[in-house]
């Protein structure tokens, strides 16, 4: 694990083998090789963008951002915020992956560029709207629903 702190802000950040190696993996299995890989980890990188954009519009501050196996969790620091302000921050990733999507749409469009790349951002908006335990869609779904359902 590599791991450091920023001195702005005292974000933690926490690198572990197993996030590159799910890169290596993605690499190998789609078949596009090293272009496949490189259009998911900017993939990655703009959807997480999103969130501490996000974070840092709505005042929530962050406490760690982890990169493992599972992918990229960005924690908030300790406190209790309200629904909405976290329910725009779990959402801004896919905001800022459906931007993705479209730039590299037109960008495949207009300028013959390959299409893995909004393929790569469709894929992070697709896969994290899902409402799967520690996904995004989980906690939008969590953030919509708490005052319906308290336990959430």
């Amino acid at each position: 694990m590599i791991r450091f702190q920023t001195d702005r802000g005292g974000i933690c950040w926490e690198f572990w083998p197993g996030f590159f190696g799910v890169l290596a993996l993605w690499w190998e299995l789609s078949g596009a090789g090293e272009t496949a890989a490189l259009a998911m980890l900017a993939a990655v990188l703009l959807h997480e963008s999103g969130h501490l954009f996000f974070f840092r519009q709505t005042g929530i501050p962050v406490d760690k951002v982890l990169f493992d196996f599972r992918g990229v969790t960005i924690r908030p620091a300790e406190g209790i915020y309200p629904h909405r302000k976290l329910l725009l921050t779990s959402a801004g990733g896919c905001i800022f992956s459906i931007i993705g999507v479209i730039a590299g749409w037109l960008l495949s469009v207009s300028c013959g560029v390959s299409d893995i790349w909004w393929q790569a951002s469709a894929a992070a908006a697709i896969y994290s709207l899902l409402p799967l335990p520690g996904t995004d869609g989980a906690e939008c779904f969590r953030c919509l629903f708490a005052k319906v359902i308290p336990r959430l």
